[in-house]
């Protein structure tokens, strides 16, 4: 860093000024200075590490509220239905209800609108933050990958996929490389894009032939095959886990939907 530099010519020119020569022991004291600046500085990139993460899972937790809240809203409504249906003759009530879920969907559309909002705003801040965080502080592909799994734990299937991608292309060589495809298979099938499961995993399958996770890779395929209504694709899927992983779990899984599907 430049004010190590800067310290270091700053001595430097204060023992010619004053017509000394730096000793051994000089230059030694000077060293063991640099470390215990260099210790600070490292420990007030780790606090700010730790704060941008405590920033990042707040958010995450007013999300996770406006959700819930728009889960029980809906609920509400469902109820409400419910109980107009038994209500049957009783117009007068009927339309009292039917006002009073009119006003709650009025809400719950509005709710929806803010929520949608707050979340493409979260969006952008925390992958700006997850960058901002890797490119200063270097966290390493294991850090990247543990964020990324804690946030596809939280249901935030985009931050984790975005994780996922990071590791992809800066470190696909690293022991998380491989994981990182798969897992970012599984986000895309959690939001239901199985045209780009097909997509990663078919890329995942050509970078990584020899990967264990492959004959599982191929189970979420079929998934993705019949959610599309491509069952004939699925059944040619399934018998090549036959054919080339006979011995694997993932085999077993493959014949018995077989034999479903032929019944």
């Amino acid at each position: 860093m430049n004010y190590k530099y800067f310290l270091l010519i700053s001595i430097l020119i204060l023992f010619v000024f004053n017509g000394c020569i730096a000793t051994k022991q000089d230059l030694l004291n000077v060293n063991l200075e640099v470390r215990e600046l260099r210790k600070e500085v490292i420990g007030k990139l780790s606090d700010n590490i730790n704060l941008n993460i405590e920033i990042r899972n707040e958010f995450v937790a007013e999300i996770e509220k406006l959700q819930k809240i728009n889960a029980d809203i809906r609920d509400n409504i469902d109820n409400q239905v419910i109980n107009i249906d038994k209500l049957g003759g009783k117009v007068e009530e009927g339309n009292y209800r039917f006002q009073d879920i009119k006003f709650n969907q009025e809400y719950l559309d509005a709710l929806d609108k803010k929520l949608a909002v707050i979340e493409d705003k979260l969006f952008t801040l925390l992958t700006s933050t997850n960058n901002i965080v890797n490119q200063s502080y270097s966290l390493s592909p294991e850090q990247i990958y543990q964020m990324a799994r804690s946030d596809y734990s939280r249901g935030s299937y985009d931050l984790a996929i975005s994780g996922f991608d990071n590791i992809i292309k800066n470190y696909p060589d690293s022991s998380f490389g491989e994981n990182s495809y798969y897992d970012m298979s599984v986000a895309y099938y959690a939001k239901k894009d199985w045209e780009k499961v097909n997509d990663i995993i078919d890329i995942f399958i050509s970078n990584y032939p020899s990967s264990q996770l492959v004959p599982k890779a191929y189970i979420l395929k079929t998934k993705a095959f019949r959610k599309l209504g491509s069952f004939e694709k699925a059944k040619e899927v399934y018998n090549k886990i036959l054919k080339d992983y006979p011995l694997t779990e993932e085999a077993k899984i493959a014949k018995d939907e077989l034999d479903l599907m032929q019944a």
